[in-house]
C-alpha cells in the first residue's frame, strides 16, 4: 500500500484496498503457497492427518478475520491518516529520497527491506507487551498453524504496524518503489513459514527464517513466550537476546485464554480485554487506597 493510496477519498481506499487484497499478485502467490503446502502435507501424513475438522476450523477462521478487515479497513485508513497528517505536521527532519538514486534498485530495494524488518522485529517486541498484546494475540489463537495463518491479523494490529513505520520509516526518505521492492517476495515468505512444515535453514537459520523457527513462536509453552520476533531476518533475535531454537518444532501451537475461530469473539477480543484490565487496575487502586486510609485510621 503506497501513500498516495491514502490521498483518495475513504470509500474509493476501501475500494484499491479490497482489490489489492483479494485480487493481487500477492493474494494468488499466498494461495498458491497454500495449495502447494497442502498436498504436500497430504501427501507426507496423508489425508486424514492433514485436512482435519480443527484444521478447517482454522483455515476458516483465518479468512473470516480476513473479511473482517476488509470491512474494517475504512477505520484503519482513518487512523492511519490521521498518524500520517500528524506525523508531517509536526516537520520532523528526513533524508532526502536524492540520498538512495546513485544506488541499484535492487541494493537500495534490500537496504529498505533490511530497515524494514528491524523496524517490524521492536513493534512486534512492543506487541508481546500487556497493554498492546490483545490485538497481536488473535494472530497466536491459532491452533492450526498454516499458510492462511498471515492472514489472522487483527485490523488494529495494521493501525499500529503503519503507525509505527509512519514514526519509525518516515525519516529515511526511501522512494516509493524502494519500499515496495519485493512485496510479493515478502508476502510470500510470510506464507511458507506459517507453514506446517518442520524445516530449518541450516548456515542459513540466522539470515532467513525459517518455519521452525516460526513455529517455536507460535509454541504455546512459556520458554518459546516473546522469543523468535523477527519476520525475516532472525539475527536480529540473536542480537536482541530473544532468538529461541531448541531443535525439532514444538507441536502445541495458540494461546490460552484467547477464541480460537470464532471470528466475532476475535474481533472483540482486544475490547473486552481493555475493558477488564482498567477494571482490574482500578479496583486494584481502590484496595490500595483503602488499605492507606485503614492504617491512616489505626495510627490515629
Amino acid at each position: 500500500m503506497n501513500d498516495t493510496m491514502f490521498d483518495a477519498p475513504l470509500f474509493e481506499q476501501w475500494l484499491t484496498f479490497i482489490d489489492r487484497s483479494v485480487f493481487s499478485q500477492s493474494m494468488a502467490a499466498t494461495l498458491s503457497v497454500f495449495f502447494i503446502f497442502i498436498v504436500y502435507d497430504v501427501l507426507r501424513q496423508g489425508w486424514k492427518a492433514s485436512i482435519t475438522g480443527r484444521w478447517i476450523s482454522s483455515s476458516l477462521g483465518s479468512i473470516g478475520i480476513l473479511c473482517s478487515n476488509l470491512i474494517f479497513a475504512p477505520i484503519a485508513f482513518f487512523a492511519v491518516g490521521a498518524l500520517g497528517d500528524l506525523y508531517t505536521s509536526l516537520g520532523i527532519p528526513h533524508l532526502p529520497n536524492s540520498l538512495w538514486e546513485p544506488l541499484p534498485f535492487w541494493l537500495a530495494g534490500i537496504i529498505a527491506i533490511i530497515a524494514h524488518d528491524f523496524v517490524d522485529y521492536w513493534n512486534h517486541r512492543a506487541m508481546h507487551k500487556a497493554w498492546i498484546w490483545p490485538i497481536h494475540a488473535i494472530h497466536h489463537s491459532d491452533e492450526e498453524v498454516n499458510a492462511l495463518t498471515m492472514f489472522r491479523v487483527h485490523f488494529l494490529e495494521y493501525v499500529f504496524m503503519q503507525g509505527s513505520y509512519i514514526i519509525l520509516l518516515s525519516w529515511a526518505g526511501f522512494s516509493a518503489e524502494a519500499a515496495a521492492f519485493g512485496v510479493v517476495l515478502r508476502t510470500l515468505h510470510n506464507s511458507y513459514v506459517h507453514a506446517n512444515l518442520d524445516w530449518d535453514h541450516g548456515p542459513f537459520k540466522l539470515l532467513i527464517a525459517s518455519p521452525r523457527f516460526h513455529r517455536w513462536h507460535h509454541a504455546n509453552e512459556p520458554e518459546a513466550f516473546g522469543k523468535n520476533l523477527a519476520n525475516l531476518i532472525p539475527l536480529y533475535d540473536y542480537m536482541f537476546g530473544t532468538y529461541y531454537d531448541p531443535g525439532r518444532a514444538a507441536q502445541k501451537m495458540g494461546a490460552d485464554g484467547v477464541p480460537h475461530s470464532n471470528v466475532i469473539a476475535l474481533v472483540v477480543y482486544p475490547f473486552k480485554s481493555w475493558v477488564h484490565g482498567i477494571g482490574k487496575v482500578l479496583r486494584t487502586g481502590n484496595k490500595e487506597q483503602n488499605s492507606q486510609q485503614a492504617h491512616i485510621k489505626l495510627a490515629e
